[in-house]
């Protein structure tokens, strides 16, 4: 059996109003598996802006508007750490972590942000054996009003098919 890793370490330049959304969904996708009362109880706390990924609060299911944003709403863990810093005057966002969800992170990003846009992150895959597939890579841009992916099998595929 052969162990496999999705690593990131990204940096961004966010505003501290980003910032404060950013930790309230990151806080939303810890306890989005707890009880209902957990969840009803961060609820009466969050700001009007995370309010808006929630519309139709389910007493069973308090977070599950939310969850249905993310592709598996059963799993909205990023597989990251973020973590805040002050660099001069600009805030800076750090990502990292080797067991990264480059899915959920980019959804909790464009839920968070709307004046850092566009942003991009980027991910390495590895593995503990060497074997074909088990390595590579991927980034995403991040815009307003759409995601665009890449990965380095993409790219290995759509260039031979170009230079063919």
């Amino acid at each position: 059996m052969a162990n496999t890793y999705c690593s990131t370490a990204t940096d961004l330049y966010i505003t501290e109003g980003e910032k404060a959304l950013l930790e309230e969904i990151l806080t939303a996708t810890e306890i989005a598996t707890e009880d209902s009362q957990t969840q009803l109880d961060f609820l009466a706390l969050a700001s009007p802006a995370f309010h808006k990924f929630v519309d139709n609060i389910d007493p069973d299911n308090p977070l599950g508007d939310l969850a249905n944003k993310f592709e598996d709403n059963d799993n909205l863990d990023p597989g990251a750490d973020f973590k805040f810093e002050h660099n001069s005057d600009k805030l800076i966002v750090q990502i990292y972590g080797d067991q990264a969800n480059p899915e959920n992170i980019v959804t909790i990003l464009r839920l968070a942000l709307t004046e850092s846009l566009p942003v991009g992150i980027e991910w390495s895959f590895s593995c503990d054996k060497l074997r074909p597939g088990e390595f590579g890579g991927g980034a995403a841009v991040i815009n307003a009003d759409k995601v665009i992916w890449s990965s380095t099998r993409r790219f290995i595929e759509e260039t031979i098919r170009e230079h063919a």
